[in-house]
């Protein structure tokens, strides 16, 4: 066994300390969620014996059968349907007044959606919502992966009169910049380098059977310590991962790791297939893991043992992957803030003072076992009183009664002509049980026939279905609100994460109008302030487009909404997917969005920010500056819709960041003449183009439009608004 230091010792020591008190606490749970699993894949005839601690078949007597229709699964996918369409909204809010706080609110949102993209939140969702529905119980992990993300070019040192003599940026630094043989200064070489990863968010969804917690402690916020267990291959993952680390002799051929009933279990179900049979005994030996070793993340924050807290990576019982102090607080890298776990805990159903929760996957198997037990009896039924016989009176000599087409029956007529004795009809009682049991694991579910999607009969308008919908989800409330908090708790944690890790600069791409990309700068240095990240309350309950159109409804009846505003019926006609009406608003809306590409290509075209000054400049002669490339079409543009589409997209960041002679010439050359179209058609000139008589209301017209004809603004003509500074 490798020599540990001291300090090593007290690590693992810690782990084993840690685990030795949670474990008892554990092994009920884990019973439970491997039982919920293997009935969710319908291996239902199973049953705990307590002699050999251990999941095995049912013992049953020899003969009896044993029929599965598996409910219990139907039943959960329901709730894991209503799970999957969860989408919390966030808001952030400064800390301060101060301007650092307010810079970092409102890039708070962008990081975030950022980081979900880069550690693939969507894909990890379903997973969620999954695990939830089965296990009562799921955790989240996360943090910073220094060895992915984008990679950067980092020069070597050279000395320019011997450039063979090549030096590494660390020791460029300690020689002060200065080749100690021919004492003149390095320099950079242009081509001899490393690339170097700036580093990555990662996140990772671990289920109970992986995440040990002290199940005493009933908040995942308030635990000083958790501990996280993977099953990993020694020669396919751990020994690439740290080719350093000297491994004990043992650790070849035929090594299994320590016994831990958890990863027995995750073993086992990872190996079962749905609806395939199991055999004697669901627990699988040591063998079953050979090659591969226990790899635990021991996590401690500081205490009065760990002063700086303690990462540690441990496979086995005694080797020591790698350890460090503990990375992750709400500060910033300058200035400490409050130690957390990276580790979000989602749940079902609380149980008062509990950490574990509950929900119907745990109360779901006892009339899944009664359902099966109806379908053996209706098997033994059929096979022993359904099917018809024969009565033939003793001592008579008959001849075998095939039941064959044309076939002759001798019998003795003193004895008597046999009789057919029809089988017993199967009682209406066991139907009626079924469709009870049914029922009732729904109402357990909690899913009425509204989210089933039976509509009560007589219900028929959207308003009066909305108000089902919206009553049936109120027994899902409490989840919902589960569901918002574990989210904001990721969430935030991701923040802080990036926050700590992420380079001066990241490139976030964004996705804009009409599935246009722009990419905008996160800085490091505008994150550096406070800022409270809450989601949304309520805003997690799922909406479906019956719903969704009851709320328009009432907006609408309301008064709240400009129903005659384009944006507003565009936005409604998306929501309710009505395809058909969408065509002609969807070619406005793609056009209106080409025309601010081309403003923005435009800019980048002709315009350069001085490196001196920062000031916007012209970066070709004036007289090359070509016309505003986005005049309007007085026939054919949508112009309320064009207005109002104008008008939004020039209150964000990419238009504020467009040089100020472009802004200028977008306001006045383009978006006025949509305001004076509009004026026009409002005082009864409509059809009439800018500047033709008629188009009273308007003011400016004519010399918008030669503007628009000569690709300068409305003005004096002797301005030039193209040259820097208009």
């Amino acid at each position: 066994m490798a020599e540990l230091t001291g300090f090593e010792k007290k690590v693992i020591d810690a782990r084993n300390d840690f685990e030795n008190r949670v474990r008892e606490g554990r092994l009920e749970h884990l019973r439970t969620w491997y039982e919920n699993n293997a009935y969710n894949l319908g291996h239902q005839n199973i049953e705990w014996n307590r002699s050999t601690r251990s999941f095995g078949r049912m013992n049953l007597r020899k003969g009896t059968p044993t029929p599965v229709t598996n409910m219990y699964n139907p039943t959960l996918g329901f709730i894991d349907a209503e799970l999957c369409r969860v989408e919390p909204q966030l808001s952030a809010a400064p800390g301060s007044p101060k301007d650092i706080d307010r810079l970092t609110a409102d890039l708070a949102k962008m990081v975030i959606n950022f980081v979900e993209a880069e550690v693939g939140l969507p894909k990890l969702r379903p997973q969620i919502s999954k695990g939830v529905s089965i296990n009562n119980n799921m955790y989240s992990f996360y943090g910073w992966d220094a060895e992915a993300g984008r990679t950067t070019f980092i020069p070597y040192w050279v000395c320019p009169i011997d450039p063979k003599h090549v030096f590494q940026p660390a020791e460029a630094q300690k020689l002060q910049g200065m080749c100690p043989g021919h004492k003149v200064p390095l320099e950079q070489s242009a081509d001899q380098g490393e690339e170097l990863a700036e580093g990555s968010p990662f996140a990772e969804l671990l289920t109970p059977f992986e995440c040990w917690m002290d199940p005493t402690i009933k908040d995942a916020n308030d635990q000083p310590m958790a501990l996280i267990r993977r099953m990993r291959s020694i020669e396919g993952w751990i020994r690439p991962k740290y080719p350093e680390v000297k491994f004990v002799k043992d650790r070849g051929e035929g090594y299994s790791p320590p016994k831990d009933q958890g990863m027995v279990y995750l073993q086992n179900i990872i190996r079962l297939a749905a609806g395939a049979g199991m055999g004697s005994s669901s627990g699988y030996g040591g063998m079953r893991f050979e090659g591969s070793d226990i790899v635990d993340d021991f996590l401690v924050l500081p205490n009065q043992t760990f002063k700086k807290g303690v990462y540690a990576r441990i496979a086995g019982n005694d080797t020591i992957l790698e350890v460090k102090d503990f990375p992750y607080h709400d500060g910033t890298p300058t200035k400490k803030g409050k130690y957390f776990l990276p580790l979000t805990h989602w749940k079902y159903d609380d149980v008062p003072g509990a950490h574990f929760a509950t929900g119907p996957a745990d109360h779901l198997k006892g009339l899944q076992r009664e359902r099966n037990r109806l379908l053996a009896a209706i098997s033994l039924y059929f096979a022993r009183m359904a099917n018809g016989m024969w009565a033939v009176a003793e001592g008579t000599d008959t001849t075998p009664l095939t039941g064959e087409q044309g076939g002759i029956v001798k019998y003795n007529k003193e004895a008597g002509e046999p009789k057919r004795l029809e089988g017993g009809r199967l009682p209406s009682s066991y139907s009626q049980r079924f469709a009870e049991i049914d029922q009732e694991m729904m109402r357990i579910a909690g899913i009425p026939e509204i989210l089933q999607g039976d509509v009560p009969g007589r219900v028929d308008s959207s308003s009066a279905i909305g108000r089902l919908e919206n009553r049936a989800q109120g027994r899902f409330a409490p989840l919902y609100l589960n569901f918002e908090q574990s989210y904001e708790d990721m969430t935030r944690k991701l923040f802080y994460i990036f926050r700590l890790n992420a380079p001066d600069t990241t490139y976030a791409r964004i996705k804009g109008e009409s599935s246009r990309w722009q990419f905008e700068a996160l800085r490091s240095a505008d994150l550096m302030g406070n800022c409270d990240i809450r989601v949304e309350v309520g805003s997690a309950e799922p909406k479906s487009d019956l719903a969704r159109q009851a709320a328009y409804e009432r907006a609408i009846t309301m008064g709240l909404v400009d129903i005659t505003d384009p944006r507003v019926r565009l936005t409604i006609i998306r929501a309710l997917r009505v395809h058909e009406l969408m065509d002609d608003m969807n070619q406005d809306d793609e056009t209106i969005a080409k025309e601010h590409a081309m403003v923005v290509k435009y800019s980048e075209t002709y315009f350069t920010k001085s490196k001196e000054t920062g000031e916007w400049e012209l970066s070709v002669p004036i007289q090359q500056l070509a016309s505003f490339p986005v005049p309007i079409d007085p026939v054919i543009d949508n112009h309320p819709l064009h207005y109002a589409r104008h008008r939004v997209w020039m209150q964000t960041d990419e238009f504020k960041n467009l040089p100020p002679p472009v802004q200028k010439m977008f306001r006045t050359m383009h978006l006025m003449q949509h305001m004076a179209v509009i004026d026009m058609a409002a005082t009864g000139g409509a059809g009439a183009a800018p500047g033709q008589e008629g188009g009273g209301g308007g003011t400016g017209e004519s010399e918008a439009e030669t503007a628009s004809q000569n690709g300068n603004p409305p003005g004096p003509k002797q301005e030039q608004p193209g040259a820097p500074g208009a």
